[in-house]
């Protein structure tokens, strides 16, 4: 569970054409060999402990590639050195990971030359006042919290899995709204701030909805608030809840609809090495309050039967340990993918049944090792003082009117990953028609490709 993932560097020709170039050598060995002559024991090779280590870290099985070496920087200026060098490179191949998070190959690694590995790039710092966190791009969510829960800081960050959606983004919106400020290395190994208020503002605003290839980010600045304990965790149930769960949502979602809870609903298919089936929901809820059992999460704490709950009073850092996907997603290939659309009571038993379907035919092949769940959640609020990063319409509700209907597989067998791949795209294809025929799509740049698919979660697959 790593910070926001780091933005992979982007340089226009034009930029390259400029500068200097070193050699037109495209033997990627000899790339790293230039790499390591200017950051001296800072790049890893085949066979040596930090090379294995870095590359058993990423997220999933398909995210492991090889590359010819790993580049190892601890700071900015390592950074800005690798970018510049790169520069003069033109057929250099290089990708640059934060936390290994994407499951796309290719997206955080590469099989055939240059890795930036980001991670060392961990600190994380309190200003003076208490009113910013300064987190490098490596730094893991836990590292984060072990340092601002003994101050009672919080910040707005991704939940788990990096969504950009936390406890408290029903109340205080996206996390991309909450940073003050990016140190970004550009493409010529500039280090630069880039803010609302300075000459990078475009950038700043980029960088928080364009993700990929506009710089290196090698430091967030992190708007904080004062908080100590809330409720939350996890709360799992039978299969057969899961009308009793649409139901909750719906009522959820309704006029008493609570600004300070927040829920990911989610729907699970497990196979064991035999191929046999096991069914559950699990509502991940918190309330951005200490308050025992609170009335906006009653629709789904009322539900009976329960299989067991981890519900309780914590701070920030029990709760990001409990949610670290862990071993489960490292040991497993990954498919994340998505669709946002416009809520409404009618639309989710409709899309639920979809995923049903689909968890049929899935059944029926006695698939082995196979973990597949739907989850359903919110999208924060629109606060005031938001760039409108998102291009959301003045005086919309996203809270309110937007759904993310989210679509994670885990399975073991690389032969599976063929099937695995078409029948998810054929799924993400029949949701999409559904919200289409509806005429629930949204129209902001929550959107990768018809109908409006979140951007973190932009498979290979999908239609841009």
């Amino acid at each position: 569970m790593r910070f926001i993932s780091a933005l992979v560097t982007g340089a226009s020709p034009l930029l390259l054409l400029a500068t200097p170039v070193l050699t037109l050598n495209t033997d990627p060995s000899s790339h790293c060999a230039i790499i390591s002559l200017v950051l001296p024991g800072k790049v890893a090779f085949p066979g040596s402990e930090s090379y294995n280590a870095s590359g058993t870290s990423y997220f999933g099985l398909q995210g492991r590639l090889g590359p010819a070496c790993i580049a190892l920087p601890s700071s900015a200026d390592d950074v800005a050195t690798i970018v510049g060098t790169l520069a003069k490179l033109p057929d250099a191949v290089f990708a640059i990971r934060s936390g290994g998070h994407s499951p796309n190959p290719g997206w955080a690694n590469t099989a055939h030359g240059i890795t930036i590995d980001l991670q060392s790039l961990n600190e994380v710092h309190v200003s003076s006042d208490g009113s910013i966190a300064s987190v490098g791009s490596g730094a893991c969510w836990v590292d984060v919290h072990k340092v601002l829960d003994p101050l009672e800081l919080e910040v707005i960050r991704g939940k788990f899995w990096q969504r950009g959606i936390s406890a408290f983004s029903p109340s205080r919106g996206w996390a991309c709204d909450n940073v003050v400020n990016f140190q970004v290395v550009l493409a010529s190994g500039e280090i630069v701030d880039a803010n609302d208020s300075n000459e990078y503002a475009d950038l700043s605003i980029a960088l928080k909805c364009g993700q990929n290839n506009l710089g290196v980010v090698t430091r967030f600045d992190l708007r904080t608030f004062r908080h100590g304990l809330y409720w939350g965790g996890n709360l799992a149930y039978p299969d057969s809840t899961g009308e009793a769960q649409l139901a909750a949502y719906i009522t959820f979602k309704g006029p008493s609809y609570d600004p300070l809870a927040e829920i990911e609903q989610s729907f699970m298919y497990a196979s064991s090495p035999n191929g046999s089936a096991y069914r559950s929901c699990l509502n991940t809820m918190f309330y951005a309050e200490p308050v025992v059992n609170p009335n906006g999460l009653r629709p789904f704490s009322d539900i009976q039967p329960q299989l067991f709950s981890t519900m309780r009073l914590a701070n920030a850092t029990a709760f990001a340990e409990e949610l670290d996907p862990g071993q489960l997603a490292r040991s497993t290939y990954v498919i994340h993918t998505s669709v946002t659309f416009r809520f409404t009571p009618e639309i989710l038993p409709r899309v639920f049944a979809v995923w049903k379907d689909f968890r049929r035919r899935i059944e029926l092949t006695r698939m082995a090792n196979l973990t597949f769940v739907l989850t359903f959640m919110d999208i924060p609020t629109q606060l005031p003082h938001s760039r409108k990063s998102f291009g959301f319409p003045p005086n919309s509700y996203p809270d309110r009117e937007l759904f993310l209907a989210l679509f994670s597989l885990h399975w073991m067998d690389a032969s599976y990953s063929s099937m695995i791949t078409i029948e998810a795209r054929i799924l993400i294809r029949d949701i999409e028609d559904l919200v289409a025929d509806a005429d629930l799509r949204t129209h902001s740049c929550m959107r990768t490709g018809p109908p409006g698919g979140k951007i973190q979660y932009a498979d290979m697959g999908k239609r841009v």
